[in-house]
């Protein structure tokens, strides 16, 4: 069952997803990739938010860029895969988009950057056909840019598995319409990061309702929540 979109009309739904062991924690443990794709995938979504960190953070080797520029694919409207939508407005992913890009589960890469992205990026993202969204000046404005990705990609709803950072500015704008988590059974002993760890939210609440909880079997368990507005 998906949740009832309640945000701003022009805006997609989205969603943060994470897999965790009871504790919180995000890393210190093996997750079940499986189980975590498979309700990813089960919620539909036409794309994935993820943050430069977190394709920094990946442990695949990555080719060299080959020197001629890439093409931007063409959107075939039967094409059910999603977008990845990369945010990077620091430039720190040059040189390594061209990996994920070529993935097959992948329809295309599209970049948000910000005003003062470096302007050496910008052509960068341009030779090599890079779509990309220009939002804020210094960070990336998600609000803007999400209205964007709506307005010119057809994007109604986005999914998000990164860690705090970025899961935390989104809930700190409001801008987070479910909350997917699978509860992996393990609780670990030492200090790992939680997944709303240094979350500020300025004296006031998010408040939840329960939409399926689930027993996935492998004694995971699925809760998935709709953010109250």
């Amino acid at each position: 069952m998906s949740a009832e979109h309640n945000i701003d009309a022009d805006l997609p739904r989205v969603i943060l997803h994470n897999t965790i062991s009871l504790d919180g924690s995000l890393k210190g443990f093996e997750a079940d990739l499986n189980i975590h794709y498979s309700i990813a995938t089960s919620l539909q979504v036409d794309a994935y938010l993820v943050g430069s960190q977190t394709i920094l953070d990946a442990s695949d080797e990555i080719p060299p860029e080959p020197e001629e520029p890439d093409q931007r694919p063409i959107y075939d409207s039967t094409d059910i895969r999603p977008f990845w939508v990369v945010v990077d407005s620091q430039s720190r992913l040059k040189g390594l988009l061209h990996y994920y890009r070529r993935m097959d589960f992948i329809k295309d890469l599209i970049v948000l950057i910000s005003n003062n992205t470096p302007k050496d990026y910008q052509d960068y993202l341009k030779k090599h056909d890079y779509p990309f969204i220009r939002a804020g000046k210094d960070k990336v404005d998600f609000r803007e840019a999400f209205r964007k990705l709506r307005e010119e990609f057809h994007i109604e709803t986005m999914l998000t598995d990164s860690g705090p950072t970025l899961n935390n500015e989104l809930l700190r704008q409001s801008l987070v319409d479910e909350i997917s988590v699978v509860v992996a059974p393990i609780i670990l002993a030492q200090s790992q990061p939680k997944i709303f760890v240094g979350l500020d939210l300025e004296s006031r609440e998010i408040r939840l309702q329960t939409l399926e909880p689930k027993n996935l079997g492998n004694d995971h368990i699925w809760l998935y929540y709709k953010v109250k507005k």
